[in-house]
């Protein structure tokens, strides 16, 4: 094997020349080590933006499902409204079916909090991240009204066979009543504004499964016999 000696350095320029060749290749090596590194996080963005589509969809459909009930649900408050008039004149109607509640679903937030904590959302574009952000937040807030919503119907559900209402009771009927009218309005609404900015991130909501619609159909049903003409 030749070794070959180094060749001695005559003048500036060589050495120059030399000392241009090192730097040239340190700087080459630094920009593949960077390239490397920006291809490794271009990789760990475009999945965590999958994973992040896939959660924020499944959830939209959770919330959707909750929205496409609500005119069962406004009608079955019509109905227990007009029921409690009923006792209130002395002329009670019998239900045709159980007071029930609108069915409820569980929430996903983790893609959200492993893409924080590992640091991946800050290398997201700041608007699409902004945007990604608000409708986790009314997806949050969809949560909390879900939780109130439950506990005002399971309250409305205490009422299930009652065969007497008093005057209290009358009035506790008539306070959950407009609670759950005021939480179905918020839930339009937020609903409304969080599908909208979803739609701008090309984000569809992911229909729930087929076993809800039993539930939902019988919470759709009709509560009380029709009214005398």
């Amino acid at each position: 094997m030749d070794i070959h000696k180094p060749k001695p350095v005559h003048n500036w320029h060589e050495l120059l020349s030399e000392i241009g060749v090192i730097i040239v290749g340190v700087l080459i090596a630094l920009g593949a080590e960077q390239t490397v590194e920006w291809l490794h996080w271009q990789g760990e963005v475009k999945e965590t933006r999958e994973s992040l589509h896939a959660e924020l969809g499944a959830n939209l459909g959770v919330y959707k499902f909750r929205y496409d009930q609500l005119a069962c649900i406004n009608r079955r408050i019509d109905e227990l409204e007009r029921w409690g008039q009923g006792w209130k004149s002395g002329r009670p109607v019998t239900p045709l079916l159980p007071v029930s509640r609108p069915r409820r679903q569980d929430l996903e937030f983790d893609a959200w909090e492993v893409a924080q904590s590992g640091g991946v959302a800050v290398r997201i574009p700041l608007t699409e991240r902004i945007r990604v952000a608000a409708i986790y937040g009314k997806i949050r807030t969809f949560g909390v009204y879900q939780d109130d919503d439950v506990a005002v119907w399971r309250e409305l559900q205490d009422f299930d066979g009652a065969s007497r209402l008093d005057r209290r009771d009358l009035m506790r009927l008539h306070g959950l009543l407009n609670r759950t009218r005021t939480l179905n309005a918020a839930f339009e609404m937020n609903y409304l504004i969080a599908a909208k900015a979803a739609d701008a991130l090309g984000i569809k909501a992911i229909p729930v499964k087929e076993f809800n619609l039993d539930k939902k159909a019988q919470f759709c049903g009709q509560f009380l016999p029709s009214a005398s003409p």
